[in-house]
């Protein structure tokens, strides 16, 4: 079976596929109950994500590399694992005034703080937006990456927390009890797991 793709996507291939191959300018996934072959054109996929194990051929990786679309591994319920990148970037100046930020403890602090702080005005923009009472305490105070760790995580467990005491999600096959990381079993969880995991995705692509 062949798909008409008319613009680049993520191809996402989960446990229903025993074997990645390809042939020719396309990528081949052979379905495990079936063997049918479903055949992407490689010139239509912008980078791909494998959820859980499968079988991948030498020639799946060639077409990715060849065409410079990077490869995400991840388990079976959606934890990041690893990245297959082939397009690095040459401007060697700039990778090296990264690597001297990364070592400058106290711009490396004042960057995080501007990510966390524009994380909880958009969580408070989103509980506004859906006419949530609860609000995201936005000051604190961190001396190290390792404090500034500690406040991401307790404004997270208030974030979270506002979507259970005010039971924002209504429907009862759909419910929200409380965030699980690691190995999620209801769908919400799942979802924010696959959220997260693709986010690091498009950070590491």
């Amino acid at each position: 079976m062949n798909y008409l793709i008319t613009e680049r996507a993520t191809l996402t291939i989960n446990n229903d596929f025993s074997s990645l191959d390809a042939q020719a300018k396309s990528f081949s996934l052979i379905k495990k109950d079936t063997g049918e072959k479903i055949k992407i054109p490689a010139s239509a996929v912008r980078d791909i994500m494998i959820f859980g194990e499968a079988n991948i051929s030498f020639e799946f990786i060639s077409l990715a590399e060849k065409n410079l679309i990077p490869v995400h591994i991840l388990t079976r319920s959606g934890r990041y694992k690893a990245s297959l990148r082939f397009d690095f970037p040459k401007n060697v100046f700039l990778r090296y005034a990264q690597f001297i930020s990364h070592h400058d403890e106290e711009n490396k602090l004042e960057m995080a703080k501007k990510f966390i702080e524009a994380k909880l005005n958009n969580q408070n923009m989103f509980l506004q937006k859906i006419r949530a009472k609860h609000r995201i305490d936005k000051d604190f105070e961190a001396q190290t990456v390792n404090e500034l760790r500690g406040v991401e995580g307790s404004r997270a467990q208030q974030y979270f927390k506002a979507w259970i005491d005010e039971k924002l999600i209504k429907s009862e096959d759909f419910r929200f009890l409380k965030r699980v990381k690691k190995d999620p079993k209801d769908p919400f969880n799942q979802i924010l797991s696959l959220a997260y995991s693709s986010l690091n995705k498009e950070i590491h692509t």
